[in-house]
């Protein structure tokens, strides 16, 4: 009965382990961290300027281009990255220039942040020559949790305006 029941706890850590392992690598990312959008050499380049007017927590922000034009932008990195900058996180209503490559992800176009610059001042998201985003530290880790406020990733947004 007692190696029966070993028998039985052995096989469903089998089974669970191996199910576990069947999805191993079949991700979209290349394996160093920098998830799934890495090709910036198959992007274009454009260069963004306007309001930002919404905020897509954990990703990036909207951008106001005027004329009833606007973009998203995606990847501008987690609220401690700029403040170890000392550069002031975007808030809706704040006037920046995103540089941003336009890459192809699943059949969709999706601006990726390479560097913003906001009131005058220009940070760095993400290395020019490998697109691997500067708030990494080399190894695929990052800090801080959330969506908002200080650790995460969503725009803060100034007392009195609604998001």
């Amino acid at each position: 009965m007692k190696k029966q029941f070993v028998r039985m706890v052995l096989v469903g850590a089998l089974v669970l382990l191996g199910a576990g392992m069947s999805f191993a690598g079949k991700g979209k990312g290349v394996g160093d961290g920098t998830g799934p959008i890495h090709d910036f050499s198959s992007g274009v380049y454009f260069m963004f300027t306007g309001v930002v007017i919404d905020c897509i927590p954990g990703s990036g922000l909207t951008l106001d281009l005027g004329e009833g034009l606007s973009e998203q932008i995606q990847g501008i990195g987690p609220v401690y990255y700029w403040e170890s900058e000392g550069v002031d996180y975007p808030n809706i209503g704040d006037e920046l220039t995103a540089d941003v490559y336009t890459v192809e992800y699943n059949g969709d176009s999706e601006n990726v942040a390479m560097s913003i610059t906001i009131d005058g001042v220009k940070i760095q998201l993400r290395d020019p020559a490998t697109g691997v985003p500067l708030w990494q530290g080399g190894n695929g880790a990052s800090g801080g949790s959330g969506s908002g406020g200080h650790g995460g990733s969503g725009c803060p947004t100034p007392t009195g305006v609604s998001n």
